[in-house]
């Protein structure tokens, strides 16, 4: 099988900064846009159903973000995501994602 996947998401944040805007926390809502594409390899030989199978499914979810400012050419960033993958293709089946990231942004 070959899969492939785009994906688009997008939040609407609410933002606050504190001590003089060197640190600053934000959070939202957030969907994001899955496409999968599926391409079976054996269809030709009789051992897959279908030779590939196309859907689209949206995942709504929440994000939050803490950012500190330790100096005034860079900055500090977590962020942590929890969404709903409604997937629903052969079966109902449903998947609850967590992730987290951290970032370090310097300007030039």
């Amino acid at each position: 099988m070959q899969a492939t996947q785009i994906d688009a998401g997008a939040a609407l944040l609410w933002e606050e900064h504190f001590f003089d805007d060197s640190v600053h926390v934000a959070g939202g809502g957030r969907v994001g846009a899955y496409w999968f594409h599926h391409e079976f390899t054996g269809f030709a030989e009789g051992k897959a159903p279908v030779a590939e199978q196309n859907y689209l499914t949206f995942c709504p979810g929440v994000v939050g973000v803490a950012g500190w400012d330790f100096a005034k050419w860079a900055h500090v960033e977590i962020e942590g995501r929890a969404h709903y993958l409604p997937y629903n293709v052969d079966d109902v089946r449903s998947l609850a994602l967590l992730d987290a990231s951290a970032s370090v942004w310097f300007d030039f």
